[in-house]
């Protein structure tokens, strides 16, 4: 920023107000957009770190490619980006997103003031359907931690920082060295191995985020980096109730899914996450208010679980008064009397001198000596001696007589009635077993057994309840997932009859029911939009370069997902591009990638060098071409490269 006062700074158009924070990349202002008066938060990312023009430029275009796709994720709990702008007198790129008043929920964990339990499992549920939302776009977070997640008024949770752990990662060069972006305790195996990431793991980093939440601690830490990563790939987590027992159970099997190493394990979609930490929320709720209403308004809930306890004044005695207790103590026992000098040892044992305020249990025996002493002292006349025990007796048989009447013989022993007991326990353990394997039917029909016979047996209708809606969405899932795979099939035999623009469109929708889908729809839309982007330069008679220079138009069809091509004009590089791109289907693998590309160039005697390089094959290869390159004139080179025999093959065309 420039020198002068803090109330004419200006990043673009936005006047700064003040500054909210520092980051990794850049610092964080209040900021004012003057044309509509809206206050804004101004995310700065510093440019021109690096040496190499080429480098700038990628990050640039990164930057703005992010910040785009951002731009589109419009959900309540994900704050919104308005705009995206470059200060080129400061040297700053900068986002303009949605200003959030609230707290995030680090500082919150830091200073112990993390919401009751029910509260917490809500404001994560609004979490994981924002990052649903935006899986389903295509976009994965990446850096899921509690600084990013902003706890506002009224129970709303709002996540933020979507796409910038992304151009973190991949523009690592362009910063200072020994910088580290990311947090890496909330990193999921895959990321810490540098292997594709995806939507589940965000849901990782989510679970992370939900044991600190819950425990205060982090269920992966550690003295230094590796050993954080080795706990992450390689070692389990400690049981929160282990840590602190009145977190309840619910969390445990939440956690456990969202922690689990492999991603195929974990919740595959952030809406299953959401639903069962809302039923959770629901139950923790119920139960509190039902220990609110035991306890009554005078009880004290001394934890998040509702229990009660009584408020007691513990500055409270209560005075006896025991006759003749100065008359007594000289006759006192040698057992009950205490020594005058309470450092005297007793059995080898050193008594500690107690405060005078606070009876020890010494003080309290003689006490009780002494009152003891007295009545045995005290002179009573013969016939009350006589008649107190006579009357005492007479209304103990009194009271023996009435409670005898008042006994209830106990029924005959049942054998059948021992039969159908243990019967029920066997069917409930058998119907329980199932359940906790997988097969929800068979357990259905054991549960639906035990109401028949026992109408009143309420958890096994609550059973019979669940499983019922686990079926009903298990129907509805497949039905959507039927759907997709109908969709999919339609839109290949659309693109295999080169219809690429409709084709585009039903791939999508079938993405949008099923992102999952083993035939990787995301690809397919991918493959679209670039077939239909050669169908389009095929149509054009020629392309027409810009005034005074010279076009190249390249293309390469990738028969692997390995290596890169390199385009080098007169030593000097214009294109370097992956023969390969990351697959959007459950096995996110690596699928070959057609390469097509244009650049301007100025009109010269060139020569034109293609370097492919596919580690895998242990090939590498080069092409040099020599041509005069003439203004206006489009030059297209068409690479094919032989599968089976390796051989590379260039051709140059005008």
């Amino acid at each position: 920023m420039t020198s002068q006062e803090p109330g004419s700074k200006r990043l673009g158009r936005y006047e700064i107000v003040r500054e909210l924070g520092k980051g990794a990349m850049g610092v964080v202002y209040l900021a004012r957009d003057p044309v509509i008066g809206r206050l804004v938060a101004l995310k700065t990312i510093r440019f021109g770190l690096s040496a190499d023009a080429e480098e700038e430029r990628e990050f640039q275009e990164r930057f703005v490619r992010e910040a785009q796709a951002t731009g589109i994720l419009n959900h309540p709990s994900i704050v919104t980006v308005h705009d995206l702008g470059q200060d080129s007198a400061n040297q700053v790129s900068f986002i303009a997103m949605e200003f959030v008043e609230g707290t995030n929920l680090r500082e919150l964990i830091q200073r112990r003031e993390v919401p009751p339990w029910h509260d917490l499992a809500e404001l994560l549920a609004q979490v994981a359907e924002a990052l649903d939302f935006a899986h389903l776009k295509g976009i994965v977070h990446r850096d899921v931690k509690p600084a990013n997640i902003i706890i506002c008024a009224g129970l709303r949770a709002k996540i933020t920082d979507f796409g910038i752990a992304k151009i973190a990662s991949n523009s690592a060069n362009l910063t200072s060295t020994g910088q580290f972006l990311g947090t890496p305790n909330y990193m999921a195996p895959e990321q810490v191995k540098g292997q594709p990431v995806d939507g589940r793991t965000d849901l990782f980093s989510l679970g992370v985020l939900l044991y600190e939440a819950l425990t205060g601690k982090k269920p992966f830490a550690g003295d230094s980096l590796t050993a954080i990563s080795y706990k992450i790939v390689h070692e389990p987590f400690t049981a929160p109730r282990r840590v602190d027992g009145r977190i309840p159970q619910g969390f445990e099997p939440i956690l456990s899914k969202c922690l689990a190493k492999e991603p195929a394990l974990r919740y595959q979609r952030g809406r299953d996450l959401a639903a069962d930490l809302r039923r959770l929320s629901e139950t923790l709720a119920a139960e509190s208010a039902a220990a609110a209403r035991v306890a009554g308004p005078g009880a004290t809930l001394v934890d998040q679980a509702g229990i009660p306890t009584m408020q007691l004044d513990p500055g409270r005695t209560i005075e006896l008064q025991v006759p003749g207790f100065s008359d007594v103590e000289a006759d006192l026992p040698p057992a009950a009397a205490a020594p005058k000098d309470d450092s005297t040892p007793i059995s080898g044992v050193r008594r500690i001198p107690v405060a005078a305020s606070e009876p020890t249990p010494s003080d309290r025996a003689r006490a009780w000596w002494r009152a003891v002493v007295a009545l045995l002292r005290t002179k009573v006349p013969l016939p009350m001696a006589l008649g107190v025990p006579g009357v005492l007796l007479l209304a103990f048989g009194i009271v023996s007589i009435v409670l005898y009447s008042k006994i209830v013989p106990l029924p005959p022993h049942d054998p059948t009635l021992d039969y159908q007991l243990a019967t029920r326990r066997a069917k409930k353990a058998e119907a329980e077993s199932l359940y906790t394997k997988g097969d929800v039917e068979g357990a259905l029909a054991k549960y639906r057994e035990i109401v028949a016979t026992t109408p009143n047996a309420a958890w096994a209708s609550r059973r019979i309840r669940e499983i019922e809606r686990m079926l009903k969405y298990d129907a509805r899932q497949r039905q959507l997932f039927e759907l997709a795979g109908r969709k999919f099939d339609a839109a290949k035999s659309v693109f295999d009859q080169g219809d690429y623009e409709r084709a585009r469109g039903m791939f999508e929708e079938s993405f949008r029911l099923d992102p999952s889908n083993p035939n990787d729809p995301g690809r397919h839309i991918r493959l679209s939009e670039e077939r239909l982007m050669i169908q389009r330069l095929a149509r054009i008679k020629g392309v027409v370069p810009p005034e005074g220079k010279a076009g190249i138009l390249f293309r390469l069809s990738s028969p692997t997902n390995d290596g890169q091509v390199v385009v080098l004009v007169d030593k000097k590089q214009i294109l370097r591009e992956a023969l390969w791109e990351e697959g959007t289907g459950m096995a996110q693998r690596r699928v070959p990638r057609n390469v097509v590309a244009y650049r301007s160039i100025d009109p010269s005697a060139a020569q034109i060098v293609v370097e492919i390089t596919i580690p895998g094959w242990k090939f590498r290869e080069t092409r040099t071409l020599d041509v005069t390159t003439v203004a206006g004139n489009v030059y297209r080179i068409g690479v094919t490269l032989d599968r089976n025999t390796r051989r590379l093959d260039i051709s140059l065309s005008e």
